[in-house]
């Protein structure tokens, strides 16, 4: 719901409203709309529970964005990811404001916001502003074409623009760890199929399981199971997506073990199912190509 706004718009470069189809709205990010404005000092928007979620980022100026917990600027070069389900607030701050944004929806949502705001919620540079761009404006084409699986191409490419963010962030967070945490980083990308332990790694590295885990935390903005078992789900998705193995097969290569386990924690961060995940972003792929 919009409750304020002052839309002092200088220029628009492009804007869509994008409509869905059932078969998009059931896959891990579906587009609802996407524009790139010019914005003048005046400009603000204040709203509540518009059901999407946002991404925005800066090409010229400055934005300043508030939420219930945060606020913080939006300069050039970076994003910000915002869940328009609660109240927020974003302005020009400044003489004026450049900012291509996607509004968009989808079950895999939810665990791209939490490795982010595990950290708290802020603006993150983006190491390759052209490759970003380069995405944007093509989910800004994909909108108005008639392609049969544009759907399937915009939800990967929005999937590429969430990855970029994350790996941005992180990048930003691990140039400031330790040698010790580092460390531990590099033991869990090397052996996360194996039965890694909160305790062994701590053990490994030669800390207290407490110590390692505050550190931990302090450095990466996550726990180390946290870390881990982002890192397991990744890895589960390459393998339900390239290969044909069962799930059962798969929990174990990747460290879980059993596939209750596995299921239940895709589930949490992915908002759907292993099963149906390779349902729809595999098999239904597929069938559309061929089709």
């Amino acid at each position: 719901m919009l409750l304020k706004s002052e839309l002092d718009i200088h220029s628009v470069v492009y804007s869509h409203t994008y409509t869905p189809s059932l078969q998009a709205k059931k896959l891990p990010f579906f587009l609802e709309c996407t524009g790139r404005y010019v914005y003048g000092k005046e400009y603000y928007t204040e709203r509540e529970g518009v059901n999407t979620y946002l991404l925005l980022f800066t090409i010229r100026g400055q934005g300043e964005i508030a939420t219930p917990t945060q606020r913080f600027s939006v300069p050039a070069g970076c994003a910000a990811l915002m869940d328009g389900n609660t109240w927020h607030r974003y302005a020009c701050q400044g003489e004026l404001w450049e900012m291509a944004w996607i509004h968009f929806c989808g079950g895999g949502v939810p665990a791209y916001l939490s490795y982010l705001f595990d950290a708290g919620e802020r603006a993150v540079h983006i190491a390759d502003p052209g490759e970003w761009m380069g995405h944007l404006e093509t989910i800004n084409t994909l909108a108005e074409s008639r392609e049969d699986i544009r759907d399937i191409h915009l939800c990967q490419t929005i999937g590429r623009l969430l990855d970029i963010l994350v790996t941005d962030s992180r990048r930003e967070v691990h140039t400031s760890c330790s040698p010790t945490i580092d460390r531990a980083l590099e033991l869990m990308r090397r052996e996360y199929g194996e039965a890694l332990t909160v305790a062994g790694l701590a053990n490994r590295v030669h800390l207290s399981r407490f110590y390692f885990i505050r550190k931990f935390r302090e450095q990466t903005g996550q726990s180390p199971y946290q870390y881990l078992t982002n890192l397991r789900i990744n890895q589960s998705k390459k393998l339900l997506c390239c290969t044909e193995d069962t799930v059962e097969s798969i929990a174990r290569q990747v460290g879980f073990s059993d596939g209750a386990g596995f299921i239940h924690s895709f589930k949490q961060l992915v908002g759907m199912t292993p099963f149906q995940y390779r349902k729809i972003y595999v098999t239904w792929l597929r069938g559309n190509q061929q089709g």
